[in-house]
């Protein structure tokens, strides 16, 4: 959502306050217009801004970072020694924001997204767990989009994606030109190397199974697309 003043991408929705854990709560909420959603114990609490006791467009404010990260790195890394060769790249970024997809979280198989994630599963909200004083990470599952007051865009929902990833790994040795293998072969020389690709990843959201590199392409990907692969490969570079 591009607004005057503000980065191209910037988020605006909902804060939160949250969930609804009691009757009392619930009694005391503002009425909600998007989609006349009625919340229900369990559903984030969205904070009514403006105090109008109403939830409404009025309520909108900026939220997390950009989809375009302010700052985006990269660096390369390499030494060789007596034969041995090594070199890396390591790419990142800092300060931006990813939407997780309330609708694959909260509202499993309903608007064709499919089954929940086992952690939203594990993590719900329920009474025994509230009651038990249990922590609780994610809303509670609705089965039907008619009840979605939870999927609404907030800052709940808004997650970093800053990341710092080694993007590629090679490690590799080539024999020296007076090396005994190489006058008994009669090459001119050989070099064996190993490598990888997506080795290593870190970064705070990553137990939400969200791959950073992966492009925000709408509503239904929302970061679940299949994740980039982690390669290795062996090889040897020969001279005749």
């Amino acid at each position: 959502m591009n607004s005057t003043g503000y980065s191209i991408g910037q988020y605006k929705g909902l804060r939160t306050d949250g969930f609804y854990n009691t009757q009392e709560e619930l009694s005391n909420r503002p009425y909600n217009t998007f989609g006349g959603n009625q919340a229900k114990l369990g559903d984030l609490k969205f904070r009514d801004i403006n105090g109008d006791g109403i939830l409404n467009n009025q309520d909108l404010v900026p939220i997390g970072y950009s989809n375009l990260p302010r700052v985006a790195y990269n660096f390369s890394v390499g030494f060789s020694y007596k034969g041995f060769d090594i070199n890396a790249l390591v790419i990142g970024t800092r300060q931006g924001s990813f939407p997780q997809s309330g609708y694959i979280l909260s509202t499993p198989f309903a608007k064709n997204v499919g089954a929940v994630m086992q952690y939203a599963y594990d993590g719900r909200w329920t009474p025994e767990k509230y009651a038990a004083g249990q922590p609780i990470s994610y809303p509670t599952i609705s089965f039907s989009g008619g009840q979605a007051n939870n999927n609404q865009l907030s800052d709940f929902w808004l997650k970093p994606n800053d990341f710092t990833r080694l993007k590629n790994l090679e490690v590799g040795y080539t024999f020296q030109q007076n090396n005994s293998f190489l006058k008994a072969t009669h090459l001119q020389g050989v070099r064996l190397y190993v490598n990888g690709n997506n080795l290593f990843t870190w970064g705070s959201h990553l137990i939400d199974g969200i791959d950073p590199e992966q492009a925000d392409t709408g509503k239904n990907s929302m970061g679940y697309l299949y994740p980039l692969t982690r390669t290795f490969n062996i090889g040897a570079s020969i001279q005749f």
